[in-house]
């Protein structure tokens, strides 16, 4: 009886950093863990100002000029995958998924007034990411460019080799995050 109350606990971890220089907090799961993290912290530290960042233009508008002019700001790639909506509860919805996104056939939904609610991008051949229309990155997977730089990394440990990841991380988010929220100002 005297276990019974650590039975069954549960560890959950998720993983975030503050980036002072940025003034960002970067967190590494859904809306719900950011949410539970901020409500942690906020605890801990006694108050907790976030915003999520602000941007002049709406994150659907600028990936829709991207598709539909085909021209993206350097160094972002187009990716094959998109999620397009008309606006308002009942508008349409178009799910395209390994489909080639510059062969024109995405440009008629476009002009008939749907928008990019996300879509699969990759930025300087570092991270292949899904943008969403509220700024979400998911689906965030390091290529080979950034395995090749980590594999460099001499690590005895495997705490050493988490430490070597995270800095890795950390440095790319920091370039990253900025010249992404520059597309939409």
């Amino acid at each position: 009886m005297e276990l019974l109350p650590q039975a069954f606990t549960r560890s959950k971890y998720t993983h975030a950093y503050i980036d002072l220089v940025r003034n960002l907090l970067i967190v590494n799961g859904s809306a719900k863990q950011a949410e539970e993290l901020t409500s942690k912290l906020r605890e801990a530290l006694g108050s907790l100002p976030v915003l999520p960042p602000q941007t002049k233009t709406f994150p659907a508008t600028c990936m829709s000029d991207w598709l539909k002019t085909q021209e993206l700001p350097r160094p972002l790639l187009l990716g094959d995958q998109c999620e397009l909506r008309e606006p308002g509860e009942e508008g349409a919805h178009l799910k395209a998924k390994q489909f080639d996104l510059i062969n024109g056939s995405i440009e008629p939904h476009l002009k008939d007034g749907m928008l990019v609610c996300s879509l699969l991008l990759t930025w300087q051949d570092s991270l292949t990411f899904t943008l969403n229309e509220n700024l979400r990155l998911t689906g965030m997977t390091i290529t080979d460019v950034l395995l090749a730089e980590r594999d460099e990394t001499e690590t005895d440990t495997k705490l050493e080799a988490l430490d070597a990841d995270f800095a890795l991380m950390t440095g790319t988010f920091r370039k990253f995050l900025p010249q992404l929220l520059s597309y939409m100002n």
